[in-house]
């Protein structure tokens, strides 16, 4: 009996023990958890490196478009729509001789003026004299049968090779296309600026024509995209004489206009191309 008393209580000795040893060894187990909830504040530190995109692409700038303002030095506009009115700041009226209505680039009867090639003319305030830097802008349809070369804008009285006071004149010709000629007191007989590979008028479709003068320095642009320059800067004259369309004082028919002029617009500044493009796009 009381060895098996003995063996009894020996036994849940032993029992007591290995409990005790189970419980020691979960210890270390919850230990181990709780530094696994320190990685959540490394997590956090490295949040506000997320933002970071956001702030930068937010500082890009917009594109910003070109500030077009086709009023902005305009001296005179001249609609053209079978008369010489001038719709601009001034409104100096021009007169009429002998060109008459005739249908513009998008068919509207009476919208612009028709030239006969042999004597008609349109004589403008002479008030507007040009200075070294301005523009020349304006729609024309040539007559592809034309023989002879045109006048299209001037303040040159014809035969007067070397003018007591200096003058010039915008004309166009198959040969060499559209140049600038000044006549000033020096020269023999003027002298002839923007020279250049022919660019066709005379083929009775509709074309923009602009010069542009820039301190001097001479770009003549066809349907909105530079064709010609000149060479060097030149000293533009302002001339004494009235401001003409489709030819010289004098009206020879050998430089006469042949063809149709609409929307012709004079500044006093050098259009740019965003104009330029403004105004081949206008209705």
């Amino acid at each position: 009996m009381r060895v098996r008393h003995y063996i009894g209580v020996m036994t849940l000795l032993i029992l007591i023990a290995g409990c005790s040893s189970d419980s020691g060894t979960e210890s270390p187990a919850t230990t181990t958890a709780t530094p696994a909830t320190t990685t959540s504040p490394s997590a956090t530190t490295e949040a506000p490196s997320t933002t970071i995109a956001p702030t930068t692409t937010s500082t890009i700038a917009p594109v910003q478009e070109p500030v077009i303002d086709l009023e902005s030095g305009l001296l005179a506009h001249y609609p053209l729509d079978g008369d010489a009115t001038d719709s601009g700041p001034a409104m100096l009226d021009g007169e009429v001789f002998e060109a008459v209505a005739t249908a513009d680039r998008f068919g509207n009867s009476a919208g612009a003026l028709l030239f006969d090639g042999v004597d008609d003319l349109v004589t403008l305030d002479s008030g507007r004299a040009l200075g070294g830097t301005f523009s020349l802008a304006m729609w024309i349809n040539g007559n592809g049968a034309s023989d002879h070369q045109w006048v299209i804008l001037s303040d040159h009285a014809a035969g007067e090779c070397q003018p007591a006071t200096p003058s010039w004149i915008l004309r166009y010709n198959a040969d060499a296309g559209v140049f600038f000629s000044i006549y000033d007191t020096t020269t023999e007989c003027g002298s002839h600026y923007g020279f250049g590979s022919p660019v066709l008028l005379d083929d009775n479709t509709w074309h923009h024509v602009t010069l542009v003068a820039s301190d001097g320095n001479l770009a003549i642009y066809l349907d909105c995209q530079e064709v010609l320059s000149g060479s060097e800067p030149i000293d533009l004259p302002d001339g004494p004489y009235e401001f003409l369309v489709g030819n010289q004082t004098g009206s020879p028919a050998s430089t006469a206009l042949d063809g149709a002029l609409d929307d012709l617009r004079i500044y006093d500044r050098a259009l740019e191309q965003p104009d330029l493009d403004a105004l081949c796009m206008l209705p």
